[in-house]
């Protein structure tokens, strides 16, 4: 049997096309092909085009809210699937259904830079609003090949108490704002401290946590999802 052929890896040195990740998502957002592309195939490879034809597969794309405290905070909507994670935390994915069923026009935060290729505005909105009594922190991550990205942002009460910070692996994702440094002090990982995760030896934030579990957003949907019962209804 003929070895599986590896991927392309776009905007990492030495590769077979000059242009770097971040500017092939950005140029995806701007043209409105990036929701398509990042939904990928049966919703379990992310692909994104490149300039020379070839396609790149996306290791891992995780884009959630995880806020602390009990019961359900207010503005959650309605029908929602939440996770709960060690350490008395909930995460809310923000898969593209939930994505697009947001106020397109809502800011959650003008310091977010808009050249940023991750975070959504309306999605920050709603953190924002989830942190009513509460610590919210939305964060998107990707994966691309080894290399990764990161942004994150968080609220108390409203205020912001964390960021927006963005991170990246590679001098050649670098964006306007962003941090070159090692994914274990990243953003995600720096912002789950603020929300009081800590790490113990040989872990990092990020799997002290348990997001590791899942590669991408909706695969945490699908895991805590009712199983389904007859005609495709919830069992009971």
């Amino acid at each position: 049997m003929e070895p599986e052929r590896q991927p392309q890896i776009f905007g990492r040195r030495g590769c077979a096309c000059s242009s770097k990740l971040s500017m092939v998502r950005l140029a995806m957002c701007r043209s409105g092909r990036y929701g398509d592309a990042r939904r990928g195939f049966g919703g379990r490879v992310w692909l994104s085009p490149g300039r020379c034809g070839t396609m790149t597969r996306v290791g891992s794309r995780i884009e959630a809210v995880i806020y602390d405290g009990a019961g359900q905070p207010a503005g959650l909507p309605r029908g929602q699937l939440v996770v709960p994670l060690p350490g008395a935390l909930t995460m809310l994915p923000v898969t593209e259904e939930l994505a697009a069923a947001l106020d397109q026009a809502a800011v959650g935060d003008e310091r977010i830079c808009p050249q940023w290729p991750l975070l959504r505005q309306p999605a920050a909105a709603l953190a924002r609003q989830l942190s009513a009594g509460r610590r919210a922190l939305y964060i998107v991550a990707e994966t691309f090949g080894g290399a990764g990205t990161q942004e994150a942002i968080g609220w108390q009460d409203g205020r912001l108490l964390y960021g927006p910070s963005g991170t990246c692996d590679i001098e050649a994702d670098l964006e306007p704002g962003y941090h070159l440094i090692s994914r274990c002090d990243g953003a995600v990982n720096a912002g789950l401290r603020v929300l009081g995760v800590r790490a113990v030896p040989g872990q990092d934030e990020y799997q002290a946590v348990g997001l590791a579990r899942c590669r991408h957003t909706e695969e945490w949907v699908v895991e805590v999802a009712p199983p389904a019962g007859p005609a495709g209804l919830p069992a009971g």
